[in-house]
């Protein structure tokens, strides 16, 4: 299972995709809240790679993420 964070300066998305790419669960939160609710997820869905927008708040995010997952940075530009 994968979870997706597009992280943003006052919100950020979170979503749980398959391996195929099928979304199973999707919210949004606050982005000083969404460290709770990222160890939850991990938890409920087994998470075992984490994608990360590359924006300046995915650069602030990543230093708070668990170590042992395997994290990507996703670009953000069009």
């Amino acid at each position: 299972m994968i979870l997706a964070i597009d992280p943003g300066k006052n919100k950020c998305g979170l979503a749980i995709l398959s391996e195929a790419g099928q979304v199973i669960e999707k919210k949004v939160k606050q982005t000083e809240d969404i460290f709770a609710s990222i160890a939850q997820l991990i938890k409920k869905h087994k998470i075992q790679t984490i994608a990360l927008g590359d924006s300046a708040g995915g650069k602030k995010i990543i230093k708070k993420l668990p170590t042992n997952l395997k994290v990507a940075y996703v670009s953000e530009k069009l």
